[in-house]
């Protein structure tokens, strides 16, 4: 069976790290990008009515919070697949400082059944920041 794990990986607002993962991934054999995000958060504003009638109508405004991608990791040996997917972690760790996992899932098994994935979110946040500071 093989080895598929779904995966979010997120970036803070500011540069737009999304083309350099995009030709990071373009090079590997084993991550398949499923889509880019671009997060932000609806605001809305209530105005002060000019004249005091209180009849103002709300708007909204859209403020970015980050860019992301999705992508699906398949391991090149199942049997291998979780430590395999910590090395890729810490690889994407390295050439992203600024990257983070928002979520990540094991794809579904030919029988249509969820397989839990070996690690949480925060084991994998934990192996990317670990990958930026490599022990001494």
């Amino acid at each position: 069976m093989a080895y598929t794990v779904w995966m979010q990986v997120r970036f803070p607002v500011g540069a737009d790290p999304v083309p350099d993962m995009e030709a990071f991934i373009a090079h590997r054999d084993d991550l398949e990008i499923e889509g880019v995000d671009r997060y932000a958060t609806p605001v809305i504003e209530y105005p002060d009515p000019e004249d005091d009638s209180g009849l103002v109508d709300p708007y909204t405004t859209i403020v970015p919070d980050g860019h992301g991608l999705e992508m699906l990791y398949r391991a090149p040996n199942a049997d291998q697949g979780p430590a395999q997917l910590l090395a890729v972690i810490r690889e994407i760790g390295r050439a992203f400082p600024t990257a983070s996992i928002g979520d990540a899932l094991r794809d579904f098994s030919e029988e249509d059944e969820e397989l839990e994935l070996e690690v949480t979110r925060e084991e994998l946040n934990l192996e990317l920041q670990a990958s930026r500071y490599p022990a001494q």
